[in-house]
């Protein structure tokens, strides 16, 4: 029973922004679907209170539920299962899907410990990294500048030394 204070609309919109996160889950786990499409499902909340702004305070209160749970609990699947993704890297100029190192030795360049990267098929999926520049915390956002920082890395600059490695990193700052 709801009090006189207690607006319906309200608590049903909050359940659902939490439920949608547990779908998505259900639909990662499933393996039925591709992962990228899964992510896709979540909605754009900037766009959505752009073209329903009357329904803006029922947006928001589905989105801050949605982020409180998405806060706790994991979702990104990764190599050894699922993480939250305030521990995801986003690779925002595709040095992880360039191949040209490995997982482990990106993480030891890049200088990070206890993060994760996303399944190598995420990483350059339209609607996961969407997903990631609206959710992964800013720190873990690999950007050009954390590159240049990289190269001051000294097993980088080792790794650099080897020929093959120098001539594949030369090439993927050709291309990119």
């Amino acid at each position: 029973l709801l009090d006189d204070e207690t607006n319906f609309n309200e608590e049903l919109t909050s359940i659902a922004g939490e439920r949608l996160f547990y779908w998505l889950l259900e639909l990662l786990a499933s393996r039925k679907y591709e992962l990228g499409s899964v992510f896709s499902l979540v909605p754009n909340f900037d766009k959505c209170i752009k073209e329903h702004g009357d329904y803006k305070d029922y947006i928001l209160k589905f989105k801050d539920s949605f982020e409180k749970v998405l806060d706790k609990k994991n979702i990104v699947p990764v190599k050894k299962g699922i993480a939250n993704v305030n521990y995801i890297v986003y690779d925002t100029i595709g040095l992880t899907t360039s191949g040209i190192m490995t997982d482990e030795e990106f993480l030891e360049f890049a200088d990070l410990e206890d993060v994760y990267l996303p399944l190598p098929i995420l990483r350059s999926n339209k609607s996961f990294n969407r997903f990631l520049k609206n959710y992964a915390k800013k720190d873990l956002t690999f950007t050009v500048e954390d590159l240049h920082e990289m190269i001051e890395n000294e097993q980088f600059q080792e790794w650099l030394k080897v020929q093959e490695n120098n001539d594949k990193f030369l090439n993927f700052l050709l291309v990119n």
